[in-house]
């Protein structure tokens, strides 16, 4: 099966300036998703359930369950939501992992204030 072609949701967050942004998340079956983390060498890290909301009411339709998988050698991780036993999502994927929780509170406001542009 392609990877990462089965479907291609656009999910809309909204910010304080109260602009759309749009995201890719890229989905497809749990095996396929599996063998890319394999790929990847990225194992579980952490994990919970995320609730998934009806777009226009917010009625809460549908559990899912995410985990965090990552490479600590190689410092990559990627966020999958699982939908159903037979479908899952990357709904986000980077490097630069780190556990330093002075280092992230630095790099966060440099990315916020735009002083270091590439989000690292």
């Amino acid at each position: 099966m392609k990877f990462l072609i089965s479907l291609l949701i656009f999910f809309p967050t909204i910010t304080f300036a109260e602009q759309w942004y749009r995201k890719p998340i890229f989905c497809d079956t749990t095996q396929a998703i599996h063998n890319k983390l394999d790929e990847f060498g990225e194992k579980p890290l952490l994990g919970g359930a995320t609730l998934l909301p009806e777009i226009g009411t917010g009625k809460i339709i549908n559990k899912a369950s995410f985990i965090m998988y990552a490479n600590i050698e190689k410092k990559t991780f990627s966020f999958i939501e699982y939908l159903s036993p037979e479908a899952a999502c990357f709904i986000m994927i980077g490097n630069s992992l780190n556990f330093d929780a002075q280092e992230i509170e630095k790099r966060r406001d440099a990315w916020i204030n735009k002083s270091n542009g590439d989000g690292t």
